[in-house]
């Protein structure tokens, strides 16, 4: 299956929602799932397997179906 994560913090944050989101993907890979995570621009571009997309928080974006098959997401941060 192919999983899309969009969330507003990522690593290297260390609170209580990247330590949840960092469990999910570790199960996700290892049960050999595609895992795509868009979030706020920082340091990594891949977690374990996992392909890391950072956007600007002021940055409107589409991803779009055609690209690997995933969800349609449309997002606006502010």
């Amino acid at each position: 299956m192919k999983i899309a994560i969009v969330t507003e913090t990522f690593l290297p944050s260390t609170d209580g929602i990247v330590t949840r989101l960092t469990k999910a993907i570790d199960y996700f890979i290892r049960e050999g799932h595609e895992v795509l995570v868009i979030a706020p621009d920082l340091v990594y571009t891949i977690y374990k397997g996992a392909k890391v997309i950072g956007i600007n928080r002021s940055l409107s974006f589409l991803l779009d179906t055609v690209n690997g098959g995933f969800l349609l997401v449309k997002c606006t941060m502010n």
